[in-house]
Protein backbone atom coordinates (compact mmCIF):
# COMPACT_ATOMS: atom_id res chain seq x y z
CA UNK A 1 0.00 0.00 0.00
CA UNK A 2 1.67 3.40 -0.96
CA UNK A 3 0.23 5.29 1.53
CA UNK A 4 1.44 3.01 4.31
CA UNK A 5 4.89 3.21 2.51
CA UNK A 6 5.21 6.73 2.83
CA UNK A 7 3.53 7.16 6.37
CA UNK A 8 4.68 10.14 7.86
CA UNK A 9 6.86 11.29 5.18
CA UNK A 10 5.55 14.60 3.62
CA UNK A 11 5.78 15.22 -0.37
CA UNK A 12 8.71 17.57 -1.49
CA UNK A 13 9.01 19.35 -5.13
CA UNK A 14 12.01 17.98 -6.63
CA UNK A 15 12.87 17.09 -10.54
CA UNK A 16 14.20 14.06 -11.76
CA UNK A 17 16.22 14.03 -14.94
CA UNK A 18 14.62 10.55 -15.78
CA UNK A 19 14.18 9.93 -20.09
CA UNK A 20 11.46 9.88 -21.05
CA UNK A 21 10.18 11.19 -18.20
CA UNK A 22 7.43 9.11 -16.33
CA UNK A 23 3.51 9.61 -16.32
CA UNK A 24 3.83 10.21 -12.46
CA UNK A 25 6.52 11.19 -10.22
CA UNK A 26 5.52 11.79 -6.20
CA UNK A 27 8.85 12.64 -4.44
CA UNK A 28 9.14 12.43 -0.83
CA UNK A 29 11.24 14.39 1.93
CA UNK A 30 13.36 10.90 3.31
CA UNK A 31 15.33 8.22 2.06
CA UNK A 32 16.51 4.71 1.66
CA UNK A 33 19.86 3.59 2.46
CA UNK A 34 20.76 0.68 0.19
CA UNK A 35 23.20 -0.93 2.32
CA UNK A 36 20.64 -1.73 4.49
CA UNK A 37 19.42 -4.53 1.24
CA UNK A 38 19.90 -7.98 2.47
CA UNK A 39 16.81 -9.59 0.10
CA UNK A 40 15.76 -9.76 -3.88
CA UNK A 41 12.30 -10.82 -3.08
CA UNK A 42 10.18 -11.55 -6.27
CA UNK A 43 6.56 -12.93 -6.36
CA UNK A 44 6.98 -15.98 -8.33
CA UNK A 45 9.61 -17.95 -10.05
CA UNK A 46 8.83 -15.91 -13.68
CA UNK A 47 10.58 -12.85 -12.08
CA UNK A 48 14.16 -15.04 -11.24
CA UNK A 49 16.04 -13.79 -14.69
CA UNK A 50 14.66 -10.05 -13.61
CA UNK A 51 16.04 -10.73 -10.01
CA UNK A 52 19.33 -11.65 -11.88
CA UNK A 53 19.48 -8.59 -13.76
CA UNK A 54 18.64 -6.54 -10.75
CA UNK A 55 21.05 -8.61 -8.53
CA UNK A 56 24.42 -7.86 -10.96
CA UNK A 57 23.33 -3.34 -10.96
CA UNK A 58 23.36 -3.78 -7.06
CA UNK A 59 26.29 -5.63 -6.78
CA UNK A 60 28.23 -2.86 -8.58
CA UNK A 61 27.10 -0.18 -6.09
CA UNK A 62 27.10 -2.42 -3.27
CA UNK A 63 29.57 -4.99 -3.76
CA UNK A 64 27.58 -7.60 -2.12
CA UNK A 65 26.29 -10.49 -3.39
CA UNK A 66 21.95 -10.27 -2.53
CA UNK A 67 20.17 -13.39 -2.20
CA UNK A 68 17.33 -14.04 -4.04
CA UNK A 69 13.71 -15.74 -2.14
CA UNK A 70 10.73 -16.12 -3.41
CA UNK A 71 7.74 -14.36 -1.27
CA UNK A 72 4.31 -13.24 -1.52
CA UNK A 73 4.42 -10.46 0.25
CA UNK A 74 6.69 -7.15 0.37
CA UNK A 75 9.60 -7.38 2.10
CA UNK A 76 10.96 -5.09 4.38
CA UNK A 77 14.68 -4.12 3.35
CA UNK A 78 14.02 -5.63 0.52
CA UNK A 79 14.44 -5.24 -3.23
CA UNK A 80 10.74 -6.53 -4.26
CA UNK A 81 10.07 -7.46 -7.73
CA UNK A 82 5.99 -8.04 -8.01
CA UNK A 83 3.67 -9.12 -10.95
CA UNK A 84 -0.32 -7.23 -10.88
CA UNK A 85 -2.33 -5.90 -13.34
CA UNK A 86 -2.19 -2.68 -13.24
CA UNK A 87 -3.64 -2.10 -16.34
CA UNK A 88 -4.36 -3.74 -19.61
CA UNK A 89 -1.37 -2.02 -20.65
CA UNK A 90 1.56 -4.66 -20.95
CA UNK A 91 4.44 -2.71 -20.08
CA UNK A 92 3.10 -0.55 -16.72
CA UNK A 93 5.00 -0.64 -13.82
CA UNK A 94 4.85 1.21 -10.47
CA UNK A 95 8.87 1.74 -8.31
CA UNK A 96 8.27 2.43 -4.93
CA UNK A 97 11.58 3.87 -3.35
CA UNK A 98 10.64 3.62 0.58
CA UNK A 99 12.15 4.19 4.02
CA UNK A 100 11.76 0.62 4.23
CA UNK A 101 12.48 -1.00 1.06
CA UNK A 102 12.25 -0.66 -2.62
CA UNK A 103 9.31 -2.28 -5.17
CA UNK A 104 8.70 -2.46 -8.43
CA UNK A 105 5.32 -4.03 -9.19
CA UNK A 106 4.26 -4.60 -13.32
CA UNK A 107 1.72 -5.86 -15.30
CA UNK A 108 4.40 -8.04 -17.03
CA UNK A 109 8.49 -9.38 -16.67
CA UNK A 110 8.98 -6.73 -19.40
CA UNK A 111 6.58 -4.03 -17.37
CA UNK A 112 9.25 -5.28 -14.21
CA UNK A 113 12.06 -4.77 -16.22
CA UNK A 114 10.87 -1.18 -17.27
CA UNK A 115 10.64 -0.27 -13.77
CA UNK A 116 14.37 -1.67 -12.86
CA UNK A 117 16.11 0.70 -15.83
CA UNK A 118 14.09 3.49 -14.21
CA UNK A 119 16.02 2.54 -10.99
CA UNK A 120 19.41 2.03 -13.25
CA UNK A 121 19.02 5.91 -13.82
CA UNK A 122 18.46 6.89 -10.39
CA UNK A 123 22.04 5.30 -9.64
CA UNK A 124 23.42 7.68 -12.21
CA UNK A 125 22.10 10.68 -10.80
CA UNK A 126 22.64 10.05 -7.16
CA UNK A 127 26.21 9.32 -8.01
CA UNK A 128 26.28 13.11 -8.78
CA UNK A 129 23.88 14.26 -6.41
CA UNK A 130 24.22 16.13 -2.88
CA UNK A 131 22.10 13.77 -1.13
CA UNK A 132 23.17 12.77 1.95
CA UNK A 133 25.43 10.40 0.90
CA UNK A 134 26.14 8.72 -2.27
CA UNK A 135 23.84 5.39 -0.40
CA UNK A 136 21.07 7.12 0.08
CA UNK A 137 18.05 7.46 -2.46
CA UNK A 138 15.37 9.68 -2.35
CA UNK A 139 12.01 8.38 -1.56
CA UNK A 140 9.65 8.15 -4.76
CA UNK A 141 6.80 6.96 -5.95
CA UNK A 142 6.61 6.30 -9.69
CA UNK A 143 3.96 5.32 -11.90
CA UNK A 144 4.67 4.69 -15.97
CA UNK A 145 3.75 2.69 -19.25
CA UNK A 146 5.63 4.32 -22.57
CA UNK A 147 3.58 5.64 -25.24
CA UNK A 148 4.98 3.45 -28.17
CA UNK A 149 5.46 -0.74 -27.79
CA UNK A 150 7.83 -0.69 -30.47
CA UNK A 151 10.96 1.62 -29.13
CA UNK A 152 13.77 0.43 -31.97
CA UNK A 153 17.73 1.26 -32.26
CA UNK A 154 19.18 0.48 -35.15
CA UNK A 155 22.79 -1.15 -35.39
CA UNK A 156 24.56 -1.75 -38.89
CA UNK A 157 27.16 -4.08 -37.87
CA UNK A 158 28.04 -5.35 -41.90
CA UNK A 159 29.29 -2.34 -43.11
CA UNK A 160 31.32 -1.59 -39.66
CA UNK A 161 31.67 -4.34 -37.35
CA UNK A 162 31.07 -3.99 -33.87
CA UNK A 163 32.22 -6.63 -31.59
CA UNK A 164 30.07 -9.21 -29.16
CA UNK A 165 30.96 -6.97 -26.37
CA UNK A 166 30.18 -3.49 -28.14
CA UNK A 167 26.85 -4.60 -28.76
CA UNK A 168 25.64 -5.49 -25.42
CA UNK A 169 27.36 -2.34 -24.08
CA UNK A 170 24.92 -0.94 -26.57
CA UNK A 171 21.89 -2.47 -25.28
CA UNK A 172 22.86 -1.30 -21.96
CA UNK A 173 22.58 2.10 -22.50
CA UNK A 174 19.01 1.02 -24.96
CA UNK A 175 17.88 -0.47 -21.92
CA UNK A 176 18.79 2.28 -19.77
CA UNK A 177 16.38 4.60 -21.76
CA UNK A 178 13.46 1.34 -22.19
CA UNK A 179 14.39 1.13 -25.99
CA UNK A 180 13.27 -2.73 -26.49
CA UNK A 181 14.30 -3.75 -30.17
CA UNK A 182 17.63 -3.60 -31.41
CA UNK A 183 17.80 -4.19 -35.23
CA UNK A 184 21.15 -5.70 -36.04
CA UNK A 185 21.81 -5.33 -39.64
CA UNK A 186 24.01 -8.31 -40.56
CA UNK A 187 24.88 -8.15 -44.06
CA UNK A 188 25.13 -5.87 -47.09
CA UNK A 189 27.53 -5.05 -50.29
CA UNK A 190 30.56 -4.30 -47.73
CA UNK A 191 30.30 -7.29 -45.10
CA UNK A 192 28.27 -10.54 -44.17
CA UNK A 193 28.77 -11.40 -40.29
CA UNK A 194 26.49 -14.12 -39.47
CA UNK A 195 27.49 -17.93 -40.10
CA UNK A 196 25.28 -19.93 -42.06
CA UNK A 197 26.03 -23.98 -41.24
CA UNK A 198 24.71 -24.87 -44.25
CA UNK A 199 26.32 -22.46 -46.78
CA UNK A 200 29.61 -20.97 -44.96
CA UNK A 201 31.46 -19.58 -48.12
CA UNK A 202 28.87 -16.72 -47.46
CA UNK A 203 30.96 -15.67 -44.02
CA UNK A 204 33.97 -16.87 -45.65
CA UNK A 205 33.66 -14.68 -48.33
CA UNK A 206 31.80 -11.48 -46.48
CA UNK A 207 33.27 -10.96 -43.57
CA UNK A 208 36.42 -9.13 -44.37
CA UNK A 209 37.59 -6.90 -46.62
CA UNK A 210 39.76 -4.22 -48.36
CA UNK A 211 38.98 -0.74 -47.48
CA UNK A 212 37.01 1.01 -49.85
CA UNK A 213 35.90 4.50 -50.80
CA UNK A 214 34.67 5.35 -47.54
CA UNK A 215 36.98 3.75 -45.74
CA UNK A 216 39.60 5.45 -46.98
CA UNK A 217 38.15 9.13 -46.02
CA UNK A 218 38.35 7.97 -42.21
CA UNK A 219 41.63 6.68 -42.74
CA UNK A 220 42.88 9.95 -44.21
CA UNK A 221 41.30 11.62 -41.47
CA UNK A 222 42.83 9.22 -38.44
CA UNK A 223 45.91 10.40 -39.38
CA UNK A 224 45.20 14.23 -37.51
CA UNK A 225 42.76 12.84 -35.34
CA UNK A 226 42.87 9.04 -34.14
CA UNK A 227 39.51 9.02 -33.80
CA UNK A 228 38.94 7.76 -37.00
CA UNK A 229 41.01 4.99 -36.77
CA UNK A 230 40.13 1.62 -37.10
CA UNK A 231 40.32 -0.45 -33.89
CA UNK A 232 43.42 -2.80 -34.79
CA UNK A 233 41.37 -6.11 -33.33
CA UNK A 234 39.79 -5.82 -36.71
CA UNK A 235 41.56 -3.92 -39.25
CA UNK A 236 45.41 -5.44 -39.76
CA UNK A 237 46.51 -2.72 -42.23
CA UNK A 238 45.70 -4.58 -45.02
CA UNK A 239 41.74 -5.72 -44.68
CA UNK A 240 39.49 -5.25 -42.45
CA UNK A 241 37.62 -7.62 -40.74
CA UNK A 242 34.47 -8.92 -38.14
CA UNK A 243 32.40 -11.58 -37.71
CA UNK A 244 29.98 -13.23 -35.14
CA UNK A 245 29.88 -16.98 -34.40
CA UNK A 246 26.59 -18.60 -33.35
CA UNK A 247 27.16 -18.73 -29.73
CA UNK A 248 27.87 -15.38 -30.09
CA UNK A 249 24.46 -14.30 -31.16
CA UNK A 250 23.04 -16.60 -28.39
CA UNK A 251 24.96 -14.59 -25.42
CA UNK A 252 23.84 -11.66 -27.00
CA UNK A 253 20.15 -12.58 -27.65
CA UNK A 254 20.50 -13.87 -24.18
CA UNK A 255 22.23 -10.46 -22.92
CA UNK A 256 19.53 -8.55 -24.34
CA UNK A 257 16.86 -10.59 -23.66
CA UNK A 258 17.86 -9.85 -19.51
CA UNK A 259 17.45 -6.23 -20.56
CA UNK A 260 13.97 -6.03 -21.66
CA UNK A 261 15.53 -6.02 -25.33
CA UNK A 262 14.63 -8.01 -28.46
CA UNK A 263 17.05 -8.67 -31.62
CA UNK A 264 15.62 -8.74 -34.89
CA UNK A 265 17.88 -9.44 -37.53
CA UNK A 266 18.26 -8.02 -41.32
CA UNK A 267 19.75 -10.10 -43.78
CA UNK A 268 19.09 -7.80 -46.92
CA UNK A 269 17.52 -8.75 -50.55
CA UNK A 270 17.29 -8.48 -52.98
CA UNK A 271 19.63 -5.35 -53.46
CA UNK A 272 22.97 -5.06 -50.76
CA UNK A 273 23.76 -8.15 -51.49
CA UNK A 274 27.17 -8.17 -53.54
CA UNK A 275 28.65 -10.45 -51.09
CA UNK A 276 26.08 -13.31 -51.70
CA UNK A 277 27.27 -12.55 -55.31
CA UNK A 278 30.34 -13.56 -54.83
CA UNK A 279 29.99 -16.02 -52.95
CA UNK A 280 27.81 -17.39 -55.57
CA UNK A 281 27.88 -15.87 -58.78
CA UNK A 282 24.84 -17.34 -60.30
CA UNK A 283 22.80 -15.84 -57.73
CA UNK A 284 23.10 -12.80 -59.88
CA UNK A 285 21.26 -11.97 -63.17
CA UNK A 286 22.54 -13.78 -66.52
CA UNK A 287 25.47 -12.43 -67.65
CA UNK A 288 26.00 -9.78 -65.10
CA UNK A 289 27.85 -10.71 -61.83
CA UNK A 290 28.19 -7.98 -58.76
CA UNK A 291 28.37 -4.23 -60.07
CA UNK A 292 26.93 -1.26 -59.73
CA UNK A 293 24.41 0.87 -61.16
CA UNK A 294 23.22 4.75 -61.06
CA UNK A 295 23.22 4.32 -57.40
CA UNK A 296 22.89 1.00 -55.99
CA UNK A 297 24.62 -2.48 -56.44
CA UNK A 298 22.99 -5.12 -58.73
CA UNK A 299 20.55 -7.00 -57.00
CA UNK A 300 19.53 -10.81 -56.50
CA UNK A 301 18.30 -12.84 -60.30
CA UNK A 302 14.50 -12.84 -59.18
CA UNK A 303 13.97 -15.34 -62.15
CA UNK A 304 16.74 -17.97 -60.78
CA UNK A 305 15.30 -20.34 -58.46
CA UNK A 306 18.59 -21.15 -56.87
CA UNK A 307 18.21 -17.58 -55.43
CA UNK A 308 14.99 -19.13 -53.72
CA UNK A 309 16.81 -22.18 -52.80
CA UNK A 310 19.61 -19.95 -50.75
CA UNK A 311 17.76 -17.89 -49.07
CA UNK A 312 15.15 -20.45 -47.47
CA UNK A 313 18.07 -21.41 -46.24
CA UNK A 314 19.27 -19.10 -45.08
CA UNK A 315 15.96 -17.54 -43.33
CA UNK A 316 15.26 -21.09 -41.73
CA UNK A 317 18.42 -21.11 -40.11
CA UNK A 318 17.35 -17.35 -38.93
CA UNK A 319 14.41 -18.67 -37.51
CA UNK A 320 16.11 -21.37 -35.30
CA UNK A 321 18.64 -19.01 -34.28
CA UNK A 322 16.35 -15.72 -33.38
CA UNK A 323 13.41 -15.96 -30.87
CA UNK A 324 12.34 -12.65 -32.63
CA UNK A 325 8.94 -13.55 -34.61
CA UNK A 326 10.48 -10.70 -37.06
CA UNK A 327 13.30 -10.90 -39.74
CA UNK A 328 14.16 -8.02 -41.79
CA UNK A 329 14.72 -8.03 -45.09
CA UNK A 330 15.75 -4.58 -47.08
CA UNK A 331 13.73 -5.37 -50.39
CA UNK A 332 14.33 -1.56 -51.02
CA UNK A 333 17.55 0.44 -52.68
CA UNK A 334 17.53 -2.19 -55.42
CA UNK A 335 18.82 -1.30 -59.34
CA UNK A 336 16.74 -1.95 -61.34
CA UNK A 337 18.12 -2.14 -64.55
CA UNK A 338 18.99 -5.73 -65.01
CA UNK A 339 15.93 -7.07 -64.26
CA UNK A 340 14.52 -5.47 -67.54
CA UNK A 341 17.87 -7.11 -69.64
CA UNK A 342 17.35 -10.68 -67.90
CA UNK A 343 16.16 -13.47 -69.69
CA UNK A 344 14.57 -15.17 -66.60
CA UNK A 345 13.56 -12.17 -64.58
CA UNK A 346 10.67 -10.93 -67.09
CA UNK A 347 9.65 -14.78 -67.21
CA UNK A 348 9.14 -14.68 -63.43
CA UNK A 349 7.54 -11.49 -63.31
CA UNK A 350 5.17 -12.10 -65.84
Amino acid sequence: NDSVAFLGLQKIDTVFPLIPQPIKIIAYNGFYDINQLNVIAVSNETLLPAANYISKILYDITSTHIQVVVENTVQKNAFNLRLSNLSNNSEQYKLSIAPSEITITGTSIQAVINGINTFRQFIIFNSISSTPSKSNFQCVLIEDKPAFHWRAYMLDVARHFFTKEEVCQTMDIMALLKLNKLHLHLTDDQGWRIPIDKHPEFLETGWKRLPNEHDSICLAKAKDNPDFQYPFDRWDRTFYFGKYSKSDIKEMIDYGMERGIEIIPEIDIPGHSSIAIKAHNNLACVGIGVGWGKEFSYPLCLGNDSVLMYYKDIFSELRELFPSKYIHVGADEADQTNWTSCPKCPTKIS
